[in-house]
């Protein structure tokens, strides 16, 4: 294996005649280990998945873990997962040479990627108007129902994506969409060990904050206040709920919380988006709330006209989700739409 001047982080095996995408693995152990350092829970994780793929052609997935030469890991990026990094900060010294290949040849998944969803979402804008991104253009609940589509398949794999954000989800050519591997997927079996105190997996240290459900958000901040060390990790429910709070989104052209209370928050830096993210995490009221009028919108915005003219059924299950109780869990009936739920309903409305 050998390193390709000029192609950032391709990798090629000269017997396979396979190239590959690397991404490094934080770096988790002893400070002055960090050049090999990999904390054995975390690299029998990746070997699980690595073992396991799912057959599905939806989401990119590691091939193997290597160990690279110092070389060719300083110029190989840290997975996903930084990404949601509050502070900015210099994670070359902090990584391990651990990476994760994928593959990128002809006929892998990442060939036939053809563009991320932000970037398509603002060529509709661009070609359709500033207003053309809501559930009336059919390219739109297209899109909503492939996301959907996508979160199913590897459900149906028995695995979970928690790391639900816009980022994550890439076009290819056929119209579908392709997730991108995360440390934040996971089996059911890995969690029960994690709650039998028996951790196996590493905690993202940021959750995807636009999308968490309030919930999750809270209960880990209590636990950082309270100075606990348990780990706390996604499940199913928080997964379900991201998913509805990301197709919102989508079909609406706005995010449920962005309201009066919100919406005026400067945004223009990742630490200021932040704080703007825990606000209404701390307080989420949803702006088309029917008794809590606090966080609604303007009347002359055009998604007040979306919602009042969206169908009944979709305007109740929206409601349903962002209601307070619901999303903080005060409730202990709460619930949030599945997969296969938001698929029957979107086919019922014949949005696909």
């Amino acid at each position: 294996m050998h390193w390709e001047n000029g192609q950032s982080a391709i990798l090629a095996d000269e017997n396979e005649k396979e190239r590959y995408f690397a991404k490094r693995i934080r770096f988790l152990g002893d400070k002055e280990d960090y050049k090999t350092g990999m904390d054995e829970y975390i690299r029998i994780h990746y070997e699980r998945l690595i073992a396991n793929p799912p057959l599905s052609t939806q989401i990119m997935w590691p091939h193997d873990i290597v160990l690279l030469s110092e070389n060719v890991g300083k110029n190989v990026d840290l997975m996903v997962a930084n990404n949601y990094q509050v502070f900015s900060e210099d994670v070359k010294d902090d990584l391990s040479l651990y990476a994760l290949l994928f593959p990128c040849g002809n006929d892998s998944v990442i060939s036939t990627i053809k563009c991320s969803l932000q970037d398509y979402l603002e060529d509709i804008r661009r070609t359709n108007g500033p207003d053309s991104c809501n559930y009336t253009n059919s390219l739109i609940r297209l899109l909503a129902y492939s996301t959907v589509y996508a979160i199913y398949e590897i459900n149906r794999f028995g695995y979970q994506y928690c790391d639900i954000d816009m980022s994550r989800f890439f076009l290819d050519n056929n119209g579908w969409f392709i997730l991108d591997f995360s440390n934040m997927i996971y089996t059911s079996a890995e969690k029960l060990m994690v709650n039998d105190g028996r951790s196996c997996i590493e905690e993202p240290e940021e959750f995807p904050m636009t999308y968490v459900e309030p919930a999750l958000f809270q209960t880990k901040t209590q636990m950082k206040q309270n100075n606990q060390s348990k780990i706390l990790l996604p499940d199913y429910a928080a997964q379900n709920y991201s998913l509805s709070a990301l197709l919102f989104r989508l079909l609406f052209d706005i995010h449920p919380y962005n309201g009066r209370l919100y919406e005026t928050y400067d945004e223009s830096s990742k630490m200021k988006r932040y704080n703007k993210c825990e606000a209404y995490l701390n307080n989420p009221i949803f702006i088309f709330d029917r008794e809590n009028r606090d966080n609604c919108i303007e009347d002359d915005r055009y998604q007040t006209e979306l919602w009042k003219n969206c169908p009944e059924v979709l305007r109740n299950t929206f409601l349903n989700i962002f209601d307070i109780d619901n999303s903080t869990r005060r409730n202990s009936k709460y619930y949030y739409p599945t997969p296969a739920e938001w698929l029957n309903l979107l086919s019922e409305l014949g949005w696909r």
